[in-house]
């Protein structure tokens, strides 16, 4: 696809807490992404665009992305320094080329927020987590 977005992070200071989302274009100018995130044992996964909806703002350093259900909602804001990504080649295989749309952090931070009903499940903040933009180069 011609963009795409994803991240996790796993270390928030000794919390149980894993967080995971991905998303890129659905059909013509929409986007899907879903979101997991586990902290406490529980299990929060948002994704369904009817039931489950997800928001995201996505940009070169940046992703934003709201999401809530009936019972929960999560916040998550990551970032990475911009100029620091890891550019990595994408094969186009019907080209038979590569080109370098993947654009990763490998420590950026990401700040959670995650509420049950409207009383806060877990906030917290990694420095360590993974985080993907894959866009076309600027022409």
């Amino acid at each position: 696809p011609p963009v795409w977005w994803w991240g996790e992070a796993h270390d928030f200071g000794g919390d149980p807490c894993t967080v995971a989302f991905a998303g890129g274009p659905a059909l013509g100018p929409l986007h899907a992404t879903a979101v997991v995130v586990h902290v406490g044992g529980r299990l929060v996964r948002l994704g369904e665009p009817l039931i489950a909806p997800v928001r995201a703002d996505v940009g070169p350093g940046r992703w934003i992305l709201r999401g809530r259900s009936l019972r929960h909602r999560v916040e998550i804001e990551a970032a990475g320094e911009p100029g620091d990504e890891h550019v990595l080649d994408v094969p186009v295989p019907a080209e038979r080329r590569t080109v370098p749309w993947s654009h990763q952090h490998l420590a950026g931070r990401l700040r959670v927020r995650v509420t049950t009903r409207g009383r806060l499940v877990y906030e917290g903040e990694s420095t360590l987590a993974g985080l993907e933009l894959g866009r076309a180069p600027a022409s």
